[in-house]
């Protein structure tokens, strides 16, 4: 049984995760996924997700793939697509280089498990 959450609960879970990402603090961010989510990866593969993304804008020519700032989250309770019942909300997180000259980001799932509370579910890496 899910409980009420705020969109600002819900950028709030996102950010922590965006932001242990940013530091390269891939354990801090594995430990904030639901358990399905962490049977499905590893802090590596966190890591690998994230340096996906940033391989577009090096490859590219920005010199700036080492430092993200400027990050956001955005959160929805509505037209969140449910993967599974303990879905709660959703929020897009976006980020960017310390030029400001690229901008990327992720989708997540944010699920409600007790007695843990609130995680991440289900990431899509990239902008839509």
């Amino acid at each position: 049984m899910t409980t009420k959450i705020s969109v600002s609960q819900i950028e709030t879970v996102a950010l922590t995760f965006a932001h242990a990402l940013a530091k390269g603090d891939y354990t801090k961010a594995y430990e904030m996924l639901s358990r399905t989510s962490k049977n499905e990866m590893s802090p590596f593969a966190l890591k690998e997700g994230l340096e996906a993304i940033l391989s577009i804008y090096k490859g590219l020519g920005h010199e700036d793939t080492d430092k993200i700032v400027d990050i956001q989250a955005t959160g929805s309770l509505d037209d969140v697509p449910i993967f599974n019942a303990m879905e709660v909300g959703s929020a897009y997180i976006s980020f960017a280089g310390a030029s400001r000259t690229w901008q990327d980001g992720m989708a997540v799932m944010i699920e409600e498990h007790q007695p843990v509370g609130y995680c991440i579910g289900k990431i899509i890496w990239g902008a839509p």
